[in-house]
């Protein structure tokens, strides 16, 4: 979440962002498994996202999403990559997919998911591996545009 729409802070501080309801409720979901509390901060604001922080042991679990692989803020965001971890667990794969499908896609049918500039190529050439490991019906149509005809139905959501 925090490498699809949010921040971790030098001091491995994790801030996530939420756009749309979908996000809201997705993250609920994965705060929920994960027994984490949040407080929300600029939720009605319609200049900035609404950011959701973690209540305790923030910096904890920032440091555990720098080791899985999320950047720190004023990391170059050029020599992000995809988590290794994902590669290995095809739960997670799903889920990082559909959380950056959430955070960069649209509402159209098909829809078209766009990799921010910010990431470069290289991180559209592994998203797109990464599409194609999970079977999803997915084709780039530019360099850091891919259009999703469909993609496989998750059963039931967890974060394990």
């Amino acid at each position: 979440w925090v490498l699809g729409q949010g921040t971790l802070r030098k001091t491995y501080y994790p801030v996530f962002r939420t756009n749309s309801a979908a996000q809201r409720e997705r993250f609920d979901v994965l705060a929920d498994e994960l027994e984490l509390t949040y407080k929300t901060v600029r939720a009605n604001d319609p200049d900035w996202p609404t950011e959701l922080r973690p209540s305790e042991g923030g910096a904890t679990l920032g440091r555990i999403l720098y080791a899985l692989g999320a950047p720190r803020q004023g990391d170059a965001l050029q020599t992000s990559l995809i988590p290794a971890y994902v590669y290995h667990y095809p739960a997670h794969a799903q889920q990082f997919a559909s959380i950056w499908a959430l955070h960069h896609g649209d509402d159209a049918d098909p829809m078209t998911i766009t990799v921010p500039p910010q990431f470069g190529v290289q991180f559209a050439d592994a998203l797109g591996m990464l599409f194609e490991t999970l079977s999803w019906d997915a084709r780039r149509v530019g360099e850091r545009t891919f259009e999703v005809a469909s993609t496989p139905v998750e059963s039931s959501f967890s974060p394990r």
